[in-house]
């Protein structure tokens, strides 16, 4: 022993611990700990963001999902989901790429606000001072009610407030051209999960990461339901972090006995 340790009281003893045996679960009750690991991911994402939300985006004057071009259509064929990513990807963004405290303090507020969920946001916006501004959420109708992008996708917390926002702040928004960092694809659950556990923007507990990726990438289904596929996006030309951008996408069953995609939303953090 070393002789400064004998100067040292002791507080802690060694004892043995028994052997364990290590059980693997079958895959049913792997997807059901999956599940459940997203659910806590999602209620403490919604937690936090119920806290600051309220103070920072404040209903009514939240402003609206930013605009962006950064995935193609999802096709569904042999078993497989093809994501297509746009030739020319780019955000519209608030970030000011001239300003350093800016860039400090947006740095700060977009890691909170957009890397956690916004449970429980759209459905309230329904309701309160903000439903006269057309905002669609996702609850029922919502789907066939929502503003539609060029890639008719149901536009997630756009509205008819939308283009007069952008046009009110033309001097504030800029066009930033971006790279894909990460790509990364879940399974969110059947249509009912669905309906009961809707994620906002953001990620979530990716099953399948894709560092890097290629223009077309793959990913393998086996059920019908839910899934989501992210981008991770940072600045082509300046030195930022621009986040998550997703697609929300509904998988059913074919005549063929594959299947088809029949809904998609945009899912887009606030600009």
């Amino acid at each position: 022993m070393p002789g400064w340790l004998g100067a040292v009281p002791m507080f802690f003893t060694c004892r043995e611990y028994p052997s364990r045996t290590l059980t693997f679960l079958p895959v049913t009750k792997l997807q059901q700990n999956r599940r459940m690991r997203r659910r806590k991911f999602l209620v403490a994402a919604g937690t936090a963001a119920s806290i600051g939300i309220a103070g920072c985006l404040g209903g009514a004057k939240a402003p609206p999902p930013r605009k962006s071009n950064v995935l193609q259509d999802l096709e569904a064929t042999a078993g497989k989901v093809e994501i297509n990513t746009e030739d020319d990807t780019w955000v519209m963004s608030r970030y000011d790429s001239g300003s350093n405290a800016q860039q400090n303090i947006g740095n700060a507020a977009g890691s909170f606000l957009t890397s956690v969920s916004f449970i429980g946001v759209a459905s309230a916006k329904g309701k309160g001072a903000a439903a006269g501004r057309g905002v669609t959420g996702r609850a029922a109708g919502g789907y066939t009610k929502a503003p539609r992008t060029h890639h008719n996708r149901a536009w997630l917390y756009a509205g008819d407030y939308t283009d007069d926002w952008y046009e009110e702040h033309e001097e504030d928004v800029e066009k930033y051209p971006v790279e894909i960092a990460t790509l990364g694809v879940a399974f969110l659950g059947s249509t009912e999960e669905f309906k009961d556990d809707k994620p906002g923007p953001g990620a979530v507990p990716w099953d399948e990461t894709y560092e890097n990726p290629q223009d077309i990438e793959t990913y393998d289904v086996e059920q019908e339901g839910w899934y989501r596929v992210g981008a991770k996006l940072v600045g082509e030309n300046v030195e930022q972090d621009f986040k998550w951008e997703a697609v929300d996408f509904k998988l059913v069953e074919d005549d063929t006995g594959g299947y088809k995609v029949a809904k998609q939303w945009k899912v887009s953090p606030r600009i």
